[in-house]
């Protein structure tokens, strides 16, 4: 009689047993020498009899396990002559909460008599015992399990087979499955309720927010079918930017539980169910929620009721936005939902959607009817690679590219998106596929003759009689122009009945012969820009370029600025290793035209970070509390497009100092102005890769509360430039400029004592009008030119102004 047999035990020596390394624990996995599968056992001691030889009982295996891509496995020299034994450490197994296990059809058949067997309720408490009897597992392992004994005599085998399919928690390679754990048996795919959903429905990234919904769904379900007194969440609200994947993760998360349990999901736009006539929305709702519970009758299973833009449905009833209409439908859903957790406790999960949490009613938002609230946040650069790769998956690329350079194109792709969200990059794709499709390959001979052998194929085509056919013949078009319209062009002029796309296509070798490259991405990146900066004020386009060198001198600030800027991005690991913080506020202070506008721009650039601007004359306005709502929304865009440079050009102007003995010195707008930019600069301390750069040429007229660590950490004095430096920018300046052999610029820089760089760009500027005004003919400009304007300018900065420099970094910046 086999004793072992619903244990997945492993029969081992003592001595093998004693001999194990330190952190094993007592489970092991058995691999044979000529199969790819593995079984998970549990170790006990065998007999005196049974010491050569390996015997276990094959409850649980695993089919094609990778030791290589498992850290969790402690090898052993092998023990027998036909598997090979390695130690599970103790580290590696965590004992499971839930689990559910989904039953592996055979050639997808089974049986009526099978099927019935998992609504016996002493059969599940049967299997229940014998699988927590502390059975280790793992997510995607099979387990074998008798069969009932009414059924046992018919059957070509002696046991069935479960998938599992989901197990709790996730954390750990391998779970145990103790007592306390709950067991949920589902029938596979095609034996579950229809569900009407779209056939593939992928999505990258956002792995924690579709394991939370899809346990949410199943142990839902497991609680409905177990009648288990348990009150699981009812509602969920997502919430995000615009394009972010919210509705998209209900479809995928639908349709893989729909595979696994009976589900039935229901879509609501929030402006669509409202009408003209009075009642109607109230009916749609209780119309959905009925057909809910007719659902939950028929196959006991969950509904998903799926409210798309609900601050569209329920808006805060003390605001404008909220009339009547709206009140009557808050209420509507207000009851309904309470009726939902009290009488049918396992019946709907409500799921909402908006990008305007705010707007929805409050009432809505309490424990009960939404208990969650889950914000998606725009995808950073790890998440928006695995978007690429999804929509780079359906078009061709560059035929040159190998695997890694294929990873390298993705991820310059994502360094060069940042604020994309999923949207923008599925429409990115999309232009980009466009753009190439557009460029006609009329240079190779093959393809040039490839219309001729096209319209030889249709002549002798048997199906030809009807009028596309009739006009193909006669003004065939070059492949190009096919290709440039998608490969269905040919489907469409040829017509249905003509002859399938796949067969013209074997007929004349017909091939895609365009392919995506970095070009055809930069070019589609001037037309689709990352939609939460679409209106942003002072974003930098992606086809302006300028680094570092295009800044003559300052080489102190330039190398502070990169350490601020670059470095966090470059070495991330170093900084984390000090517990290194970069600064979250920057102050550029100097005389006017010292480049302070320029270093922060060429910093943005040249680190590949978001850059937006705000100056005076953007924030203020004649109404009361659009310049603090403008201030507002400055930072929310640098916030949705992390990382990311919010400039402040000029903030002198709305960030001046209080005035507390002068009361009527200040007006109130001012003061409120000053409030509402110190308080978003205190919020960013929470938030990581968003730099505030302010620039101004009076520093000593900024407010003292802006000085302080945390808001302006650190503060640079943006110098005149000396003489290597003038020397330097003359250089940058004429490199532009078609000049003669005469000019010495070491002259000029000596003379040009206390000029600023955009006096010295000036300086050029009108040298080259005094040559076009001697003579238009003129190709070049000559040293007398540059002497005359160097006699004529004066410096825009006097020695009075930069006192006031020196003593402002005396008294406050020590």
């Amino acid at each position: 009689m086999n004793f072992d047999l619903w244990t997945s035990r492993c029969r081992l020596s003592r001595s093998v047993v004693s001999n194990r390394p330190p952190d094993s624990s007592l489970y092991v996995l058995l691999t044979p020498k000529t199969g790819s599968e593995c079984f998970l056992c549990a170790v006990a001691l065998c007999s005196l009899g049974n010491q050569s030889k390996i015997s276990f009982d094959a409850m649980v295996y695993i089919r094609h396990f990778d030791h290589s891509l498992s850290e969790s496995i402690i090898c052993q020299p092998e023990l027998d002559e036909q598997y090979s034994l390695s130690w599970v450490p103790k580290t590696a197994i965590a004992d499971a909460r839930n689990i559910v296990l989904e039953m592996a059809a055979k050639e997808n058949e089974i049986s009526h008599s099978i099927r019935q067997s998992l609504n016996d309720t002493k059969y599940k408490s049967y299997l229940q015992q014998i699988l927590q009897s502390g059975l280790v597992i793992q997510r995607h392992a099979i387990i074998r399990c008798p069969l009932p004994p009414a059924i046992k005599a018919f059957a070509e085998e002696s046991y069935l087979e479960f998938v599992v399919v989901s197990v709790l928690p996730s954390t750990s390679e391998f779970q145990r499955i103790t007592p306390n754990c709950r067991c949920v048996f589902t029938l596979p795919p095609e034996h579950s309720s229809e569900v009407v959903m779209d056939e593939d429905v992928r999505i990258a990234g956002l792995e924690e927010e579709q394991r939370y919904l899809k346990d949410l769904i199943l142990f839902s379900t497991a609680a409905s079918h177990n009648n288990i007194a348990i009150n699981l969440p009812r509602g969920v609200l997502l919430c995000g930017p615009p394009g972010v994947g919210k509705t998209l993760l209900v479809r995928a998360v639908t349709k893989q539980c729909s595979k696994q349990v009976p589900l039935l999901l229901q879509t609501i736009d929030g402006g669509d169910i409202i009408t003209g006539f009075v009642g109607d929305a109230e009916r749609t709702l209780r119309e959905t929620f009925a057909q809910c519970a007719l659902h939950k009758e028929k196959t006991n299973g969950v509904s998903v009721l799926f409210i798309d833009e609900i601050d569209a449905l329920c808006p805060k009833r003390a605001t404008e936005n909220a009339g009547v209409t709206q009140a009557r439908i808050l209420a509507q859903l207000l009851v309904l939902m309470d009726d939902n957790s009290a009488d049918s406790r396992h019946n709907v999960i409500v799921i909402g959607a908006t990008n305007m949490p705010n707007l929805i009613d409050d009432a809505l938002k309490r424990p009960g009817r939404i208990d969650r609230e889950i914000y998606i946040r725009a995808p950073d650069m790890e998440i928006r690679k695995q978007i690429f790769d999804l929509h780079l998956s359906n078009f061709s690329l560059d035929h040159a590219f190998t695997t890694d350079e294929r990873k390298t194109f993705i991820e310059y792709l994502a360094k060069t998106t940042i604020g994309y969200v999923g949207a923008d990059i599925a429409a990115l794709c999309r232009e980009a596929n466009k753009r190439a499709s557009q460029r006609p390959k009329r240079s190779d001979p093959e393809v040039e003759n490839r219309p001729v052998a096209l319209h030889s194929t249709l002549q002798g085509l048997d199906r030809m009689s009807t009028a596309q056919g009739k006009a193909w013949i006669a003004n065939p078009m070059p492949l190009w122009f096919l290709q440039s319209a998608g490969n269905g062009g040919l489907w469409s002029v040829l017509g249905r009945g003509s002859c399938t796309e796949k067969r013209l296509r074997h007929q004349i070798g017909l091939k895609t012969q365009f392919s995506l490259s970095r070009a055809d991405f930069d070019n589609a990146r001037r037309f689709v820009p990352a939609s939460c900066l679409r209106g942003a004020l002072g974003s930098i386009t992606f086809g302006e370029k300028r680094g570092w060198d295009t800044i003559g001198g300052q080489e102190v600030v330039k190398m502070a600025l990169k350490q601020a800027l670059e470095w966090p991005l470059l070495y991330s690991k170093q900084f984390s290793r000090f517990g290194i913080q970069p600064p979250r506020g920057i102050l550029l202070y100097g005389p006017p035209g010292c480049s302070k506008s320029s270093l922060a721009r060429v910093a943005a650039t040249s680190s590949g970070v978001t850059f937006l601007t705000l100056s005076a004359a953007n924030v203020f306005s004649p109404f009361v509390g659009d310049a603090e709502a403008t201030i507002r929304q400055a930072f929310r865009d640098a916030r949705a497009a992390l990382p990311a440079i919010l400039f402040l050009d000029e903030i002198d102007v709305f960030a001046a100092k209080r005035a507390f003995n002068q009361p009527g010195k200040r007006s109130p707008s001012s003061l409120r102005i000053l409030s509402t930019l110190l308080n978003e600069m205190d919020g960013i301390e929470s938030t990581e890769g968003l730099i505030v750069i302010g620039a101004t040429n009076r520093p000593e007229c900024l407010d003292i509360a802006l000085l302080r660590p945390g808001r302006f950490d650190r503060s640079f004095y943006i110098s005149l430039p000396d003489f290597g430096d003038r020397l330097k920018i003359l250089q940058i300046f004429t490199s532009r400029m078609s000049i003669s052999a005469d000019i010495k610029l070491e002259n000029i820089a000596s003379q040009t004592e206390n000029f600023s760089g955009a006096d010295l760009e000036n300086l050029c500027r009108e040298a080259a009008i005094h040559a076009l005004r001697e003579n238009l003919e003129s190709t070049c400009v000559s040293m007398r030119h540059l002497q005359r304007v160097c006699i004529e300018m004066r410096p825009s900065s006097s020695q009075e102004s930069l006192d006031r420099y020196t003593t402002f970094n005396g008294s406050n910046l020590q």
